[in-house]
């Protein structure tokens, strides 16, 4: 690791690994992009806030310790999209980089870690503008995890990629809640979100978001989703994952389909190749076996002057 520096933009104050400067300051600018489009729906960031990117996640645990907690009672299946943290007007982050690394591949998890960030800062937006969603104190209270949790996610576009991980959740064995206990925020508290969001529009949500908090989840759920009773709303989510899965099958399918295009055409690419190098290979022997035709034939044909030259010889010496 290298030495830890700090720098500063237009909002915020960024300290880092001075070896990844240039992935920080490629972040940074993506960061000011989701602040300005965060403020213009009225999730207003602390002023000038201080980043704080971490070279791992255990570095990022030993900073914050509220954070392990959070892993400790988060689910495998949605640990990894763990990625960030907020303190205050503090937002903790993973390096991307590492973050992604090993997802090659896997085109939907990639596409939703490098959304992490943004989903860090849409939390820190919500912690400022409703203290009762600040993952600190949605910790202390993990009955309002998933939505602190997954409030973000949905606001930085991140449910849909989130498609593959909440598939293999409903394959487990373990019964699907509405909403979700706290271990399986990560995965699926978007998902209920993104719901909301498709119910009753962003500027409904936002508002829902803002306003404080019920004495229970299902209070919040009753007013986020009027005119539904609690068997409509659950059958309403799993519709949703049910699109959200389709949507993922269709995604993959046409990356097969284009994987396999790409694979013929490589192989193609490769057997022409091959063909053009044996042709070329057959040409060059042909034009050796040619050349050393002709060197014999030109051989041949100065033994032969040479011996009528000796029987010339001879001849006139007789």
């Amino acid at each position: 690791m290298g030495t830890w520096t700090e720098s500063s933009s237009t909002r915020f104050r960024v300290r880092f690994d001075d070896e990844a400067r240039t992935e920080v300051e490629e972040l940074v600018h993506v960061l000011e992009t989701v602040a300005a489009r965060l403020e213009a729906h009225g999730l207003v960031i602390p002023d000038h806030p201080t980043i704080v990117v971490h070279p791992t996640a255990f570095s990022l645990g030993m900073a914050q310790p509220a954070f392990l907690v959070a892993q400790s009672f988060t689910e495998s299946n949605g640990r990894r999209y763990l990625a960030s943290w907020t303190a205050g007007s503090t937002l903790h982050l993973i390096a991307p980089q590492r973050l992604t690394r090993g997802t090659e591949g896997h085109i939907s998890m990639r596409d939703a870690l490098e959304r992490a960030p943004a989903c860090g800062l849409a939390h820190l937006a919500l912690g400022n503008v409703n203290p009762a969603l600040s993952l600190h104190r949605a910790v202390r209270k993990r009955a309002w995890f998933w939505l602190a949790w997954g409030a973000g996610q949905t606001l930085v576009g991140q449910v849909p990629m989130l498609a593959s991980t909440i598939a293999a959740r409903r394959r487990e064995r373990r019964a699907l809640v509405m909403p979700p206990h706290a271990r399986d925020a990560v995965a699926l508290g978007g998902s209920i979100v993104e719901l909301v969001l498709r119910e009753r529009g962003l500027t409904a949500l936002v508002r829902l978001l803002r306003e404080p908090l019920p004495s229970r989840p299902q209070d919040w759920l009753h007013h986020a989703l009027p005119g539904l009773g609690a068997t409509e709303r659950d059958v309403h989510w799993r519709m949703l994952l049910d699109e959200l899965d389709e949507a993922r099958s269709v995604v993959l399918a046409e990356r097969t389909a284009a994987e396999l295009a790409a694979a013929a055409a490589a192989r193609e690419e490769q057997e022409a190749t091959e063909q053009a190098i044996l042709e070329a290979r057959v040409a060059k022997a042909a034009a050796e076996a040619a050349e050393r035709a002709a060197a014999e034939v030109a051989e041949l044909d100065a033994a032969a002057q040479r011996a009528a030259a000796r029987s010339a010889a001879r001849r006139r010496g007789r």
